[in-house]
């Protein structure tokens, strides 16, 4: 799947609520969002939870490669 220029910008990622750990390849967690699986869109990430039967886990967007006061989570 191609992602566009704005999905390059915006990273999808899965976070745990309670330690705002990210999702990784290997169904492990980081604190390191750089490490983190980047989904191509939102359905792909909720496919992972559901995959992976994961609890208590939110959508967390990204904008850029790192961190900035502009990303947000919302809930599954």
């Amino acid at each position: 799947m191609q992602l566009s220029p704005a999905d390059r910008e915006i990273r999808k990622l899965v976070r745990n609520k309670a330690t705002k750990a990210f999702l990784t390849a290997g169904a492990d967690w980081t604190t390191d969002p750089s490490g983190a699986i980047v989904f191509p869109s939102t359905e792909a990430a909720r496919a992972a939870v559901r995959t992976h039967q994961i609890s208590g886990a939110e959508l967390f967007y990204q904008f850029g490669e790192a961190p900035s006061k502009y990303d947000f989570a919302l809930s599954f």
